[in-house]
């Protein structure tokens, strides 16, 4: 979901779901590897593209309850 604003700035949020799937490509050859499931919800806001200058940040959290992990990880980024 992506939201434009009057002044030009934007902000986006979107949530990807992933299931658990067998990766026979992971191990080069060998046996297939179970992935577990994965949630990721991402979130970005950006300044006026109209501009020379653009600026962005993300920021996005991943979650695998079948390990018990967590990420997390923020991008900021000048165009």
């Amino acid at each position: 979901m992506n939201l434009d604003l009057r002044n030009y700035w934007g902000a986006g949020f979107g949530v990807t779901a992933e299931l658990p799937a067998l990766a026979t490509e992971e191990l080069r050859g060998g046996p297939a590897l179970l992935l577990p499931s994965r949630t990721t919800f991402t979130q970005s806001m950006y300044t006026d593209g109209r501009h020379p200058t653009q600026f962005s940040l993300s920021a996005s959290e991943s979650v695998e309850p079948g390990s018990d992990s967590h990420g997390f990880e923020v991008s900021p980024s000048v165009t």
